[in-house]
């Protein structure tokens, strides 16, 4: 019979449920203990661990996207339907009242920027982190992927999380329970040192941070002119 091995992917509740378990900790406290593994989850997400997503989706007639609803940071956009993606320039300069499919950022708006080695980009975008919309140029009613990075939280199911992230929660659950229980100064510090600790191991095995992915797509791009 062939060996068979846990899964890499945990359910976030069972990590509480065993935790709870371990502690002696009552399960009508569940609730509680859940709610504290999701801002563990969320705090590392935003921080550390940057686990990013991708997305196709259709801009309108006019370029716009919505942000999908869990994108926390960007990293970038590209055309979906290429062979190679080649990521859009930003171009902050973009007047989203004007620029639309039958009137694109004209010619003379040049700079510097990253585009295809040798070439000139003819695609650009521009974040409204305000109203959740990426404004593109050149890209109206057209399939694009969107980099981005995400909270981690399912809404749709139970989230789910990687195994290596179990003593990073268990860490952080046995620190807030001690602030719960009013222990010692000196004894919640010694748990958050340790929760801190576990926040560096895990790390270790996961995704670079946001510039060293981005140091990474501008090894294959060079300095030329934005238009």
């Amino acid at each position: 019979m062939a060996a068979t091995y846990a899964p890499a992917l945990i359910k976030i509740g069972d990590i509480v449920e065993s935790f709870m378990t371990k502690y002696r900790i009552p399960m009508n406290d569940f609730t509680n203990m859940l709610l504290f593994a999701f801002d563990c989850l969320r705090d590392n997400m935003s921080h550390t661990t940057r686990l990013y997503h991708s997305s196709v989706v259709t801009t309108d007639a006019n370029g716009t996207l919505d942000m999908p609803d869990d994108m926390i940071d960007f990293i970038g956009i590209a055309l979906a339907e290429e062979a190679t993606l080649w990521h859009f320039t930003e171009n902050s300069a973009i007047n989203t009242l004007v620029v639309s499919a039958d009137n694109d950022a004209g010619d003379s708006s040049q700079g510097i920027g990253y585009g295809g080695r040798g070439g000139i980009n003819s695609y650009y975008y521009k974040l409204d982190w305000t109203d959740r919309k990426i404004y593109t140029d050149g890209a109206e009613a057209k399939s694009v992927v969107v980099f981005y990075v995400s909270t981690g939280i399912r809404t749709d199911e139970e989230t789910s999380v990687d195994v290596t992230m179990a003593p990073v929660i268990d860490a952080y659950l046995y620190w807030r329970l001690g602030e719960l229980n009013a222990v010692a100064i000196n004894e919640i510090d010694r748990r958050q040192q340790n929760y801190e600790r576990a926040i560096r191991l895990a790390s270790r095995y996961k995704l670079p941070p946001l510039r060293d992915i981005w140091d990474s797509m501008l090894k294959v791009t060079s300095p030329g002119l934005r238009r």
